[in-house]
């Protein structure tokens, strides 16, 4: 019998709980990057993929899904068929889903826990993440949630659910942080980290809607400020809106969805300087953007990918792209809210298929002077970095189709270099 309780508990705070251990990772974290619609083809297939996941892990026994967050839909701003989630993992073949609102007063009831300890596939709505870590860290909640995954289930996160997934997440604590924001100074207030939250994915850390919201800048420079220990072996994982990056219990992990995932990985050859107040440099991050069906492991070195396309490839010339002929560049780039998914996906596509193998975000208050036939230096009274992705060196780079309801195409780049350059700075380095 199909099973669809909606359970709204406000409950008193219980003092005290105990985190449980465990070897490491054993079940899948699913990290979600946003506007995950359940009657949608992409949707549906990831709730009947997590289905088929808890199925292996749990041969015979019937299904348990939970959908948790931390206000009540109507208060998050969500859309009413938001509620289609329940049903769409029936649909999909669970026996049972569960709906539970759990706020702060809530977080330590011991049935409330236990209702997500019984499941095998927990689901964690978008929303605001820094309610997740204030409220539910450190309680039979988090614990709960934990033992899910130690035991082989499936925890998948849309939105700031996904964002508390890795060993390090950006909380919100203080609002959101705007890429435009990143460039212009090296340590905004904005950028707080939390360390080992829930912590499924160690060593990864998680943006989402990332191309939509031009998210790159942002999300290296939350690499580049975390401890230099932590820098070394963090992988940064971009998360396009109804894309995810399922990690398995090896720490290996699958792109699955429509859009493109983006990992950032610090090298020998990386650097930065991060001068409050300033604008930030940061030099020589590993840049990949990954398409549906591709695998990386947990360093994030591509370890399986759909075959390249045959055929005559064309190269794309998005809307306010400048060629330069050597290089393209969008300037002045996210000036506002309106068009930055298209000036994103559109450079990283012409680099990815035109002549031109390196391009840059020039955003409003950074400027680019040009140092002979293929040199560029940004203006040494710029108030802004600039961005540069760099894929002369790329070992595979092609494009697919647009995902539903864009232009742009989707780009496959390896091997390509990510650079935020500074006043003063140029393009290749140098003196």
């Amino acid at each position: 019998m199909r099973l669809l309780p909606i359970l709204f508990v406000f409950c008193l705070l219980s003092a005290g709980c105990v985190t449980v251990p465990g070897p490491g990772p054993r079940g899948w974290a699913v990290a979600e990057g946003g506007g995950l619609d359940p009657d949608a083809p992409s949707g549906k297939s990831l709730f009947a993929w997590s289905i088929e996941r808890a199925r292996e892990a749990f041969p015979g026994s019937p299904i348990s899904a939970v959908v948790i967050g931390a206000i009540p839909l109507t208060d998050d701003q969500e859309r009413p068929e938001r509620d289609r989630r329940l049903d769409a993992f029936l649909d999909a073949g669970a026996d049972t889903a569960v709906g539970l609102v759990i706020d702060e007063t809530t977080a330590g009831e011991p049935w409330t826990a236990d209702a997500i300890r019984g499941s095998h596939v927990v689901f964690i709505r978008g929303g605001d993440q820094s309610r997740y870590v204030r409220w539910w860290r450190g309680t039979p909640i988090e614990d709960a949630i934990r033992e899910v995954h130690a035991r082989g289930g499936v925890v998948i996160g849309t939105s700031a659910g996904a964002a508390v997934l890795g060993g390090w997440s950006f909380d919100a604590m203080v609002g959101s942080l705007d890429p435009v924001e990143s460039l212009t100074d090296s340590t905004p207030r904005r950028l707080t980290l939390t360390r080992d939250f829930l912590g499924f994915a160690p060593g990864v850390l998680f943006d989402t809607h990332f191309t939509e919201r031009a998210r790159l800048p942002r999300m290296a420079l939350m690499l580049a400020s975390l401890p230099p220990a932590d820098r070394a072996t963090t992988l940064a994982v971009g998360l396009d809106p109804r894309t995810a990056f399922a990690v398995g219990p090896g720490g290996e992990g699958l792109v699955l969805g429509e859009g493109t995932v983006t990992l950032l990985r610090w090298t020998a050859d990386s650097a930065c300087d991060l001068k409050p107040g300033g604008p930030p440099t940061i030099r020589g991050l590993a840049f990949d953007q990954l398409t549906p069906g591709t695998r990386a492991d947990r360093g994030g070195r591509v370890t399986s990918r759909p075959a390249e396309p045959r055929g005559t490839a064309h190269a794309w010339a998005g809307p306010g792209v400048l060629d330069r002929g050597w290089f393209a560049s969008v300037e002045p780039a996210w000036s506002g809210r309106g068009g930055r998914e298209e000036q994103t996906a559109s450079l990283i596509a012409s680099v990815a298929s035109g002549p031109a193998h390196a391009g840059a975000w020039i955003p409003e208050g950074a400027s680019l002077s040009d140092e002979g036939p293929s040199r560029v230096r940004v203006s040494s009274g710029s108030t802004r970095s600039a961005v540069v992705i760099d894929a002369r060196r790329a070992v595979r780079r092609w494009t697919i189709e647009p995902a539903p309801r864009r232009d742009a195409p989707r780009a496959h780049i390896e091997g390509a270099t990510l650079h935020i350059l500074g006043p003063g700075v140029a393009f290749p380095d140098g003196p």
